[in-house]
Parts: structure tokens; sequence; C-alpha cells
């Protein structure tokens, strides 16, 4: 692993997959399809392990830091304490990993590079290149992406990347989504993922932990990736996890070198035989080629009169088998609008794309559910009335294998697939994937161009949760990704901005109606794999024989989440009810994240601040938006550290806006003081308190001009 990666993070990730690993699975090897390489290679493949001299040099040298690692012991002086120790011995970890580098790379490029035999073709595709050759940066499409690389990143081989690495060259610089799959090292077999003592069966080891923080980063960054494959090696072993949105599989270990057959199979599978689908690619999409998404580009720009930026390139993608749409042809427009950075979450991804032969643009939102839940295009289905900013439903289903009607794309179907083992009909414990098409179109609410802009397109969004709220439907995941702003020039009656993702919406047990159906659900597993108090659960019967099925679960994006949903789940709180001032508690997150990221990513529309002030900045900006553990951001929102941004501003962002931000940061104050003494605050948040501050904002803005 090159880069530093948090403690924080990988506690967090501990966390998340406790429970959720499978261990000696044959089933990955069948992913794989590691058969297809024929046993004539992997036998010539081997003589060269034995006769050829870079390999047996590189093996030789493998063999020694391997030993070297098995010998390392615990060793401490008088005066150095266990900290320090143990902060050594990972600097000496890290420099073991890294002269595991080079015979690595000679042992991979020899299984890559060396030819399939005749009559036998082989098409070079990807290669696995070190942490030292290649420099990943990120492509804009999130902005707190960390500089932690894999140890070896499994490259397409398009753009074309040299296949045999030549001395002292330059790093390549690659993009995230170019990464098909990755390796992840470690020096000694004791760094094996699997735990040899039963008490420890259900820990996670260092190695999974930071492979998964790469897979996490790997399916948010590469679009449309269903599940992640890693090559775990430790000393001389090795194994195969793939990680999806349920957890991981591990296939059985192996030796890299007693046994050699396994390891050359899986080299040559995932560098020549697997297709980007086996490797994690969803089946109903498809990447065009260069010469078509520059057509499709030109089209769009001179024929659905919508602005292209050209400036860095991105891909485009076609998606088929949408429900209702199946006969149409649905290509992305740009880079995604909103990808979330979960690993056993929603996986949610949102995307502009456009109907070529209508010309009808649409917002295309592709996310994972869980098979007990009902579905968000059925609560979309079962909203009574419209709103100018509630997103408005075209179409939407479970997403099905392509050529089938019948077998949904869930977990446990792609987990089976290549095995050709039937599929469990019951999918209640299952991850099912989901799309939706809305007719609303919109952008980032990053995008904003004016302050203005960007108080209107919020305020329509609380204008739109409130309806929701009359309703007596409570949204429950308000963040980033589910408050858009509207097109310039197609925005519904005014409605500046929407809001979407109704998916988690919970009915509100204040203003129940009375055509409501109780029952009792037990203990369910919650975000950060903690577990939930017993609780009801409520069926809102809207038009008979409809219903919409309310979770019990806390739900939502732990990085805009209220500080006292954050601190009911970390502590486990008994009786915990969602209310409506949680919902707007998370509002004012999302204004800040809008108004302060694009200082972070430097837009040209934006002063340039001080270099001091725009690290701080910037500093404070990650420390809120970028966490991924549950108490780490639950302390870091109690020290205020989302409103301090507002400080560091203060003298580059409009008066009315620093007015509007201290006026909302005295009440979050307020709140966070009445959870430490344990009692009520003398008002919540309200929307119509909310609607106020950006009224006023808004018409000192345009008295201002601004």
């Amino acid at each position: 692993m090159s880069g530093n990666i948090s403690e924080w993070s990988l506690d967090a990730i501990k966390q998340e997959l406790r429970g959720h690993q499978v261990f000696d699975d044959p089933c990955v090897f069948e992913r794989l399809h590691i058969n297809r390489t024929s046993s004539e290679f992997v036998d010539r493949c081997k003589t060269g392990f034995y006769d050829d001299p870079r390999v047996v040099g590189a093996k030789q040298k493998l063999e020694g830091i391997v030993t070297a690692a098995r010998e390392m012991r615990k060793e401490t002086t008088d005066d150095e304490d266990e900290d320090s120790v143990a902060d050594r011995k990972a600097r000496v970890r890290k420099a073991r990993v890294r002269k595991m580098y080079k015979p690595l790379s000679t042992i991979f490029e020899y299984i890559e590079t060396l030819d399939a035999g005749e009559g036998m073709s082989s098409q070079f595709k990807n290669t696995f290149q070190s942490a030292d050759e290649i420099q990943i940066e990120s492509d804009g499409t999130m902005l707190h992406f960390p500089l932690a690389k894999p140890t070896f990143t499994l490259l397409e081989f398009s753009p074309p990347i040299p296949p045999t690495p030549q001395p002292h060259r330059s790093k390549h610089t690659v993009v995230r989504r170019q990464q098909a799959a990755f390796c992840e090292v470690m020096a000694s077999e004791q760094h094996s993922p699997k735990y040899t003592m039963s008490l420890d069966a259900g820990n996670v080891k260092p190695i999974v932990a930071q492979a998964a923080y790469h897979a996490r980063l790997h399916l948010t960054t590469r679009p449309f990736q269903l599940f992640s494959v890693v090559l775990l090696i430790f000393g001389l072993d090795f194994c195969v996890a793939i990680f999806d949105r349920g957890g991981l599989c591990f296939s059985p270990i192996h030796k890299i070198f007693a046994d050699p057959e396994k390891f050359i199979c899986v080299v040559r599978a995932m560098t020549h035989q697997l297709s980007p689908e086996e490797l994690g690619r969803d089946p109903t999409v498809t990447e065009l080629s260069e010469k078509q998404h520059q057509a499709w580009l030109d089209y769009v720009e001179s024929s659905l009169q919508h602005p292209i930026d050209r400036t860095d390139y991105y891909p485009t993608f076609q998606v088929k088998d949408i429900s209702k749409f199946r006969n149409r042809t649905l290509l992305t427009i740009g880079k995604p609008i909103w990808s979330s950075l979960t690993l056993l979450g929603r996986g949610t991804s949102v995307w502009l794309m456009a109907d070529k032969s209508t010309r009808d643009i649409f917002v295309l939102k592709t996310a994972w559910r869980k098979g007990s839940h009902k579905s968000e295009s059925q609560i979309y289905s079962s909203i009574k009335g419209e709103h100018p900013a509630l997103a408005k439903f075209e179409s939407g289903g479970d997403v099905m294998f392509p050529g089938t009607q019948e077998q949904t794309i869930t977990v446990n179907s792609l987990r089976q697939q290549a095995t050709k083992r039937p599929t469990s009909q019951d999918i209640d414990d299952d991850v099912i994937l989901h799309r939706l098409i809305l007719r609303t179109r919109g952008r980032s609410i990053l995008q904003w161009t004016s302050y203005k802009e960007l108080l209107l397109g919020i305020r329509a969004a609380v204008s739109a949760h409130e309806f929701l709220w009359k309703q007596g439907i409570l949204h429950r995941d308000i963040s980033a990704g589910n408050v858009m702003l509207s097109i310039p020039g197609q925005d519904e009656n005014g409605a500046k901005g929407f809001l979407m993702d109704v998916e988690l919406s919970h009915i509100l047990n204040e203003i129940v109606p009375p055509d409501i159906m109780k029952d009792h659900i037990a203990l369910m597993r919650g975000v950060g794999n903690c577990m939930t108090e017993s609780s009801e659960q409520s069926h809102l019967i809207f038009e008979p024989p409809a219903r919409i099925k309310c979770r019990g679960a806390m739900s939502g994006t732990a990085l805009f989440m209220a500080t006292e949903t954050l601190q009911s789940i970390v502590r486990k709180e008994a009786g915990f009810v969602p209310k409506v001032h949680h919902d707007i508690e998370s509002f004012v997150y999302v204004l800040i994240y809008a108004t302060f990221g694009p200082f972070v990513l430097q837009k040209s529309r934006l002063p340039e601040l001080p270099q001091e002030e725009k690290e701080s900045l910037t500093e404070a900006f990650h420390r809120s938006f970028g966490q991924t553990m549950l108490k780490r951001i639950m302390w870091d929102r109690q020290g205020v550290l989302p409103t301090r941004m507002v400080e560091e501003t203060q003298n580059h962002v409009p008066p009315p806006l620093t007015t509007l931000f201290n006026d909302l940061t005295y009440r979050l104050l307020e709140k966070r003081l009445a959870l430490r003494q344990s009692r009520k605050v003398d008002e919540e948040l309200t929307h119509t308190y909310l609607i106020g501050k950006l009224d006023e904002a808004v018409a000192l803005l345009q008295d201002r001009n601004e």
C-alpha cells in the first residue's frame, strides 16, 4: 500500500465488515474463470518459474524478504514505549513491502507477456503496475479522495500503457476509473486474511481493511462497478477476495511457488481472460468507443443544446434494460453528478443522460436496496400530488441480467452466476440493484453559478421536503447527493433546485394518518453495522391496495446526519425516533458543503484564498465531509467543525451569507449544548425558520446585486 490511510478509516471499515466475510469459497475461482487458461500454458509458465533467470532471481528476493519478516520479533528498549515500538515496526513492514515491488513486478510481467502458445489466441488487456510506477489522480467526480494507492493496480490496457517497465521512467499518470482491479501485499504469512483462532474469527485483519478501503474507492470511482476483485499476497501465499455490497468472499489460500498453478491462472485471467463485466462492471452498461463518444458529445451540444465540458475526458456509457425503456438508447452525459463513497451501503450514483431518438434528457439514479424493503419506484408512485421541487418519477425498477426477464441482479445472483448453480428465489435478505429514471433534470449542488442560485436551490428542496412531511413522510436521507440544482431554463415553476431519493422515507409518529397498520419488528442491522433496538414498523396505505413499508432501522448518509441522529446510533440509544428537525439540520450541512466545496476545488468563479486560509479551509472541509467512522463524525460535529469553514472565509463571501451562517451556527451550537446537558432546546429547527433565513439572505444579496 502506498500513501497513508488513517487508523480512523481502517477502524470504521473493520466495524463495517464484521459478520460479512466468507472464507475458503471455491466459487471465487469459478467467477474468475481460471479454467480458461490452458494446461499447456500453465506448464510452460511453471517451467519458467524454475528455469528463467529473471523469475528465479525474483523468487529468491521474495523468499529473503519473507524470511526476514517471519523472524521479526517484538523489540523494546528502555527509552522506547509501546507506541514507539509499534510505529517503528509499521515503518519496517512498509519498507519490506516496497522491497517486494520489483520482484513481484518481474513475476507479473513474466505471466502477462508469456506467449499463449501455437494456435492459442490471447489479447493483452490489463497490466499490473506497482505504486512506484503510477500516479493515480482523481477525475473530479468527488471532492475528498485520499492519495493512498494499493500496492499494485491492474490497469486497463486502454489508453495504451507500456507493458514492460523501463528503468528510471517517470510515473504514468492515470485516473481511478482506469483501475480494473488491484493487488494488496503484506510481507508475512501472518497477515493472512483468515484468523487461526476461533475466538477471532469474526474480526477483520489489517490486510482486509486496507483492501476494503481501496475497494470502496474502486466501487465509487469506476463507473457502474458492481463488485471489486482483489488479489491478496501475504508472504509467499495468496488468495483472491471479491468485495460487493453484501460483504466479501475469499478464495481458498494457495502457495505462489510451491503450487504455482492457481497463481498463474489467476494472474493470467485478470490480465488476459476476463471481460470488464467479469471484473465487476454492470452487464447492462456498455462503454462507447472513442469515435462514438466524440460523436455523441457533438450531438449533445448541437442537437440537444446542452453544454459540455471537454477540458477533461470522461467516457460515455449506454445503459440498457431499464424498465419501460427497453427499446430505447439511453446514453450518459459527462461525469456522474454524485457518487456515494460507501462499501456496504446503497452505493448510489446519479447521472445525467439522454435518449438519442427522442432527445429527452433525464436523471438516472442507480442504487442497491434491501430485498425486504419496498423499492424507491414503488414509493415514488405512491406519493399524492406533485411539487415543483420534488423530482418527477418517469420509470424504474430492479435491474435484470441482459436477455432475461426473471433473473434480477443481486449480490447473491452475482456470486452464483459463474457457477451455474441455481440462485435462491428468496430475496428478502438479499441486496438488489435498482434503477430510476427521473424526468426532472438537474446538476450537482456544487455547480452553482451564484450564491443566490445556491440559496434558492436549497430553499426549493426544503419546500419539497415540507410537502412530503405534511403527507406524513419524513425523507431521512438529506445529503448532497439528494439535493440538486435545476438546469437553467428548465426549472419548473421557478424552482431553482429539487429534492430526490425517497427510498428511506419514514412515516412520522406525530402525524400518522388513520389508515396506518403497525406491527412489531425485531433487532435490525443499522448504519455502521450496529444493531437497532426493536421498534414498530408502519405501513401507510395511500390508495388501496398499494402500501409503502417504512423502515424501522435508522439510515441515511452519515456525513450529513443530524448530531442527535449520529449520537443515537453510536451510543445505541433505545427509543430514538427520527424527527423533522433532524432532516432540517441535514439541510444546513448540505448548504455548508455546497458553499465551501467549490473553494476547495479552486473553481475560477470564486476568489483565490490566501495560502494559509486555503489550507485551513481544506483541512476543515475534509475533516467535516471526508470521514467514514461514525464516532469520528459525531465527535467532530460536536466540535462544530462543519461551521468552522464560515470563519475561514468570512472575508471572502458576501456579508448576507456570513450573517446566514452565523445565525444557523448559533442554532446548531444551542442544540449541541442541549444534547450535552441532556435537555431539550427551546425551539427546534423548522421549515419556516430555515426558509425564512434563506429568504432574508436572498433578499439582501439581491439588494447588493450579488
